[in-house]
């Protein structure tokens, strides 16, 4: 099993700067491109304000990736998306049973990835890492 997590990158700019209504089509619109990206066997929920999670069943690190790289592709390509410059960090993790008790502890781990991934891109664009 694998887990991949989706942050929506300065979110509360979005809802702040735009208001709440266009904050909800945000959301939305990210809650619509990883449903379409989904097989039917998987689970995608809202897991936090700007937040979601993906269990991708039957699925090692390779295929969570995979997954991630393709909805990274639909997000920068959704028009709603697009107009407000939406930009998303995603991590991911594979279950280890020899090293993982509970699925609290590879969901963890994918939240720990998203965290690198924001850190690298912070170093690499040289500015203030995005606020949620």
């Amino acid at each position: 099993m694998g887990i991949a997590v989706f942050d929506i990158d300065r979110f509360k700019h979005y809802n702040d700067t735009f208001g709440h209504i266009a904050g909800d089509e945000i959301l939305k619109a990210v809650g619509r491109v990883l449903a379409d990206e989904n097989r039917a066997m998987n689970v995608v929920a809202r897991y936090g304000g700007d937040e979601f999670v993906c269990v991708l069943s039957e699925t090692g690190i390779e295929g969570v990736r995979h997954f991630v790289e393709r909805v990274r592709g639909r997000i920068a390509e959704n028009e709603t998306l697009a107009k407000f410059g939406i930009s998303i960090s995603m991590g991911c993790a594979e279950f280890d049973p020899d090293k993982m008790a509970s699925v609290n502890d590879v969901l963890r781990a994918a939240d720990a990835d998203m965290y690198e991934a924001k850190a690298r891109r912070h170093v690499e664009i040289g500015a203030p890492p995005p606020r949620s």
